[in-house]
């Protein structure tokens, strides 16, 4: 059987050479000697988010004569699971790296943040499966692409971009501190992420314009651009 490539392996195409860009990035975090291990650990963690996350969207990508529609559909369900991570994830590298410039209160936001992202992933894996997370499928110039129901834009709003969002107060509340330059870095990495995040993941769609699993890679590539840069 011939593979069938044509426009709509777009969206595939791009995922692709995300998660390709992103391997040297792993290797760096995984062999660097500049971070405390439990930062690197979560450093290696978020990039391993991202590969998973980007290569899912690839085999979503797949031409019909390879996958079925309820294969498409899990992985997009799976997805789910690595995009509601990602976003505490960098909570937690945030919060890591804020150290003993944390104000008091954050450790209890952290400890909230443990339960709300566990109730995320059961919550979304659950109707994700029982179909009240997305409600079909279409194809359109950019691939398939999975369209949400309301439950799903709010779950986006609440598990992805609050725990970002809560970041990017840390960060700015620490750029009085000695380390300025860095949270300055941080806080303008985490509202780029959530005005790019929101802008590809919400306000393009409603124009029919879908780009999906590639704009978390927003965060990390605006990371790594800014530590060649320091």
């Amino acid at each position: 059987m011939d593979f069938e490539f044509d426009i709509h392996f777009l969206h595939g195409t791009i995922s692709l050479l995300i998660s390709i860009a992103l391997l040297p990035m792993l290797l760096s975090a995984i062999l660097s000697n500049t971070f405390a291990k439990q930062l690197q650990k979560k450093l290696i963690y978020l990039l391993l988010l991202n590969i998973t996350w980007n290569s899912l969207a690839l085999l979503e990508q797949l031409p019909a004569s390879y996958i079925t529609d309820s294969t498409r559909m899990t992985f997009y369900i799976l997805g789910v699971f690595c995009w509601i991570q990602y976003g505490y994830a960098i909570f937690c590298i945030i919060i890591d790296l804020a150290g003993n410039n944390l104000r008091p209160g954050w450790k209890t936001v952290q400890r909230f943040l443990n339960g709300w992202n566990l109730l995320g992933i059961l919550l979304c894996l659950f109707t994700g499966f029982s179909g009240y997370f997305y409600t079909g499928i279409t194809l359109n110039w950019y691939g398939y692409t999975a369209e949400n129901s309301q439950f799903a834009n709010i779950a986006i709003l609440l598990f992805l971009i609050l725990p970002v969002a809560l970041a990017a107060i840390i960060a700015f509340q620490s750029i009085r501190t000695n380390a300025y330059r860095i949270h300055r870095v941080i806080f303008s990495i985490c509202a780029t992420s959530i005005i790019a995040g929101f802008l590809l993941d919400a306000i393009l769609p409603a124009f029919g314009l879908f780009i999906y699993a590639e704009s978390a890679s927003i965060f990390l590539f605006i990371a790594n651009f800014h530590r060649q840069c320091d």
